[in-house]
């Protein structure tokens, strides 16, 4: 098995500040009247905070690493400020996205039980979310060993 450790990523991050920092302009900029401007803005706000937060650790679950096989992988997940980890099976991931710059692959989670049934995990990996052996490996094989025969 192979065994990816995902790091935070700066660009990422550099991303949705900007992309917060244009909508706000946006919203400054146009014809809205106060009170929908007001709770515009503080939405933003909001959906600015929780991706600090989750940047730095401090809320929700992100994905610590990806281990593959053959056949199956799986994600291990490290939740909040405890540091709790909790590992999940998936079956191989499909690419969405394949570019020098960014890679996106959809996973589909096994189910846990009959009562909490499986779903699909995104994961984007920006450039510096990999270390620089771990991409070159995760880019050799998802180009020349992945399965050709997965949808």
């Amino acid at each position: 098995m192979t065994t990816l450790i995902i790091r935070r990523s700066r660009i990422e991050l550099g991303f949705v500040c900007f992309s917060h920092s244009c909508a706000l302009a946006a919203l400054v900029y146009s014809a809205v009247a106060g009170d929908l401007l007001f709770f515009l803005v503080i939405a933003i706000g909001f959906s600015q905070l929780r991706h600090w937060l989750k940047y730095w650790g401090r809320t929700g679950e992100r994905v610590h690493s990806l281990c593959w096989g053959q056949q199956h992988c799986s994600l291990v997940y490290v939740s909040g400020a405890r540091c709790r980890h909790r590992e999940r099976t998936a079956s191989l991931p499909r690419v969405r996205y394949f570019s020098e710059f960014l890679i996106i692959l959809s996973l589909d989670l096994e189910p846990i039980s009959a009562q909490q049934p499986g779903s699909v995990v995104t994961l984007a990996l920006w450039p510096d979310s990999l270390n620089q052996a771990d991409d070159r490996c995760l880019r050799r094989y998802l180009r020349f060993d992945y399965p050709q025969i997965i949808p």
